[in-house]
């Protein structure tokens, strides 16, 4: 069974930016250093992302990277970068893949695509309790924040642990379902 790992960090609302695309308020060191963990220790890793996330997100480490956009823009293409316009041809890529570990890491389309067709099969995500910014870019395609637990539900995943990562930080842990 291929590993697919979602990672992401919301607002209170459950917004993963602001209406500008911006994170700045969400930022943690103690949530940036948890996923940098996860990512070196399943290593080898590919890191799925959108292309604002791509073109946002220096790959300072030159981890793998697969974009997946509609529109195509050449400067996406670099060093340890792959293209991809469609999920089908992302999907056969992940289908084909052995010994290898899959991390989505945004934007809100792409957190959506992978949840929507149940591939997680765990999802870790921080919440940071002391930011609100009423309207921006919702993890899910939800007009309203259904909460944590019923979204991941709805992407076929169970809550199994939760850990303070700061004083306003709780980082929530989700595995695949055993009926899904």
């Amino acid at each position: 069974m291929v590993k697919i790992i979602g990672s992401a960090i919301v607002s209170q609302d459950g917004f993963i930016a602001d209406k500008f695309g911006a994170m700045n308020q969400l930022f943690c060191c103690e949530d940036f250093q948890a996923l940098q963990t996860r990512l070196d220790r399943s290593a080898p890793c590919i890191c799925v992302v959108g292309r604002k996330t791509h073109e946002r997100h220096e790959n300072r480490n030159g981890r793998t990277r697969y974009v997946l956009s509609r529109g195509f823009n050449q400067a996406l293409l670099g060093e340890h970068v792959t293209y991809f316009s469609d999920m089908t041809s992302l999907r056969n890529r992940i289908d084909e893949s052995f010994n290898v570990t899959w991390h989505v890491l945004g934007g809100g389309e792409i957190y959506n695509i992978f949840g929507e067709q149940n591939l997680y099969t765990d999802f870790y995500l921080s919440i940071n309790n002391n930011v609100s910014f009423g309207q921006g870019i919702f993890l899910s395609s939800d007009l309203v924040w259904p909460g944590a637990d019923t979204l991941m539900g709805q992407w076929g995943l169970s809550f199994v642990d939760e850990k303070r990562l700061s004083n306003n930080v709780v980082e929530r842990y989700y595995r695949l379902s055993p009926s899904t």
